[in-house]
């Protein structure tokens, strides 16, 4: 080995130096293959990790810039709600409201007639349907019908029948008939006791 910093190159050398080579490429290799590429995948998850974190940091900022404005869409939409569920009865209130019903045709002149077509229970309300059945001036009729319009409550009005207007005992006379309809929010019911 002494010959080899003489300038004169043994064999011994030569396998000398080539043992060095082969032990430097197979720590190189082995750092390469144990340190490195492992640092380097955990890079990557890293990157990929603080990529997400940055997505939500960005949706958390928007959230936060428009707090305000959400804060409001939510109250205006509460608000809404609360005034549908203001204009549908209750359950333990419709017995009420038809009653109220047939006092405003007496009041009109009308001979009223209201009767209950059994209950419709759907996934998200109740209905409740009655066969009305209203006499009277053709006009009382209609000024009848039309308060069910103007009630604050949701009502429907279908399958109307007025008949042809008749004289009796002097007086112009006619009949209309149709089903009324309201109804109540399926939890309200359910709240009342009612879970059919």
């Amino acid at each position: 080995m002494l010959d080899f910093f003489k300038g004169t190159v043994t064999r011994q050398d030569g396998i000398f130096v080539g043992v060095v080579i082969a032990i430097a490429v197979l720590l190189g290799a082995g750092f390469y293959f144990v340190v490195f590429k492992a640092q380097k995948e955990k890079l990557e998850t890293m990157t990929t990790a603080v990529g997400d974190v940055e997505g939500q940091l960005e949706i958390a900022r928007h959230i936060d810039d428009n707090y305000a404005d959400f804060e409001r869409k939510m109250t205006n939409m509460e608000d809404l709600v609360t005034k549908f569920q203001d204009r549908l009865p209750e359950e333990r209130n419709i017995g009420r409201l038809i009653g109220n019903f047939e006092r405003q045709g007496s009041d009109l002149g009308l001979l009223v007639t209201l009767e209950p077509q059994g209950k419709i229970s759907e996934p998200a309300k109740v209905t409740y349907p009655y066969k009305v059945t209203v006499k009277g001036d053709y006009h009382d009729i209609v000024t009848f019908i039309n308060l069910f319009e103007r009630d604050e409550r949701y009502i429907k009005v279908n399958k109307l029948v007025i008949k042809e207007q008749k004289v009796v005992d002097g007086q112009l006379m006619t009949e209309a008939s149709f089903t009324l309809s309201t109804f109540v929010f399926k939890q309200e019911a359910a709240a009342a006791g009612d879970v059919s």
